[in-house]
């Protein structure tokens, strides 16, 4: 009790601020304790799987109902939560139920095997089953959101007129700021044209964001120029590179400017050559047979006789075809900018190095070109001194004031320092205008001292 009476004749004893001050703060000592001890003691829960589809969410949450695993949604239902003890059970348990199967009907629709179903419902299963497969593995290249398959598959039909040939198209979401490369598109294609049987990779479409077409669909020539045209780009820049890394390096401390453009013929020469096939060193044929036959004539001389001789020559061409190789180089051409103060001597001999490294062939129509840059001309003395000027003078014409970037923050430093002082005196000096109070045992002793003083006095 004489401890609770303390206390109570402290708080009495102190003023209406500090009473506010001690009452905010162990409430904030109470609901800091409360906060820590949820914190410690509530299950934590961690990402079971996130970046889900609608669809995929919907197929966890219903399998996770089942068996009876508590979860919860985050970011909008695109990520699934649940206890950190069973996440890692809950997810192998799902991945090896095939869960979540990304909104894609593969392989299974044939693991339940129905009696009595068509030969069309059948082939139907099959292609849904292959478009749902190829879904999957496109689904899987890094930057692809979202796949859709649509197969054609055209079977040989019983007429010589009839098309066999199968198509395809496909429709790719992609992830924010992804782009596919050419070479990625065509793997695409290859991959889809490979896993249906005949099917070409020309025959198969492929449409990106906002219903671009990324390829397929145009003719091969005009493919083939695109195709061309950025391999020509890629090595103008492998070779840009490469020089820059080079001259660097011959130019310690300085740095030359180099564009390289590359031009390389992609068209695809089939010539076919024929020639007959004769005897070495003559221009008879082969013989094939060789017959003879004689006799003595009727009238003539005893000693004449007749020959009758048939030779068979095999007369045959012989065919020659020959395929040229398309993306051959038909010119190179190098500019080059050196730093300025670089000698006639050196300019000629990093021409050389850059002509060898770059492999160069002047019969081929190959070209170099080197310069130096010019020498920058100092400023002039006026625009110095109406810099400095303003500079110096840091109030404008209308009459602001125009301080450079550190006074200025020197000034606000300054200022928010001033303000901060008047605040916090403005909120301690009603406290010390107060007059401390006493507490009551603190009264009753200065009363009998002051009773012993004055009985003093009065003796």
């Amino acid at each position: 009790m004489g401890a609770i009476t303390s206390v109570k004749h402290t708080f009495n004893a102190m003023g209406r601020g500090a009473r506010i001050g001690l009452v905010a703060g162990t409430l904030a000592i109470l609901l800091g304790t409360v906060v820590v001890l949820w914190l410690v003691f509530s299950p934590r829960q961690e990402l079971l799987f996130g970046n889900l589809g609608e669809s995929d969410a919907a197929e966890i949450a219903a399998t996770l109902g089942e068996w009876k695993v508590p979860y919860s949604l985050e970011q909008g239902g695109s990520a699934i939560m649940v206890d950190s003890t069973q996440m890692l059970d809950a997810r192998m348990r799902l991945v090896s139920a095939g869960i979540p199967k990304g909104g894609h009907v593969g392989y299974e629709l044939f693991d339940d095997n129905e009696f009595g179903v068509t030969e069309f419902a059948q082939r139907i299963n099959y292609q849904r089953a292959l478009q749902g497969e190829l879904e999957r593995t496109i689904a899987s290249i890094p930057g692809v959101q979202n796949v859709r398959v649509h197969l054609s598959i055209r079977r040989a039909g019983s007429f010589l007129g009839e098309d066999g040939s199968s198509k395809a198209s496909i429709a790719l979401t992609l992830l924010p700021g992804t782009v596919l490369e050419r070479r990625q598109v065509a793997g695409i294609r290859n991959l889809v044209a490979s896993a249906v049987e005949g099917l070409s990779p020309s025959n198969v479409v492929v449409v990106g964001p906002a219903g671009l077409q990324l390829g397929g669909g145009s003719p091969a020539g005009v493919e083939m120029a695109g195709e061309g045209a950025d391999a020509a780009a890629e090595m103008s820049s492998r070779l840009q590179t490469r020089l820059e890394q080079m001259l660097g390096e011959a130019l310690p401390g300085q740095r030359a400017s180099v564009s390289v453009d590359v031009r390389m013929n992609f068209d695809q020469v089939k010539r076919t050559s024929e020639k007959p096939l004769t005897l070495p060193g003559s221009n008879q044929g082969v013989v094939v047979r060789r017959s003879s036959s004689g006799g003595r004539p009727a009238e003539g001389p005893a000693d004449a006789a007749l020959v009758n001789e048939q030779v068979e020559y095999a007369h045959g061409t012989e065919r020659e075809e020959v395929t040229k190789a398309s993306g051959v180089i038909e010119r190179i051409s190098i500019a080059v900018v050196l730093p300025a103060g670089v000698a006639s001597a050196e300019r000629d001999r990093l021409a050389r190095l850059v002509s060898t490294a770059a492999g160069l062939d002047t019969s081929r129509g190959d070209s170099i070109e080197i310069s130096s840059a010019p020498i920058a001309a100092p400023a002039p003395s006026v625009a110095v001194s109406a810099t400095t000027s303003r500079v110096a003078s840091p109030i404008t014409s209308s009459g602001r004031w125009d301080l450079p970037g550190a006074t200025a923050g020197y000034l606000w430093l300054l200022l928010a320092f001033v303000l901060g002082g008047i605040a916090a005196a403005v909120v301690v000096w009603p406290r010390r205008s107060q007059p401390a109070l006493l507490s009551r045992e603190e009264s009753e002793r200065a009363a009998q001292q002051v009773r012993a003083w004055l009985n003093g006095r009065a003796g």
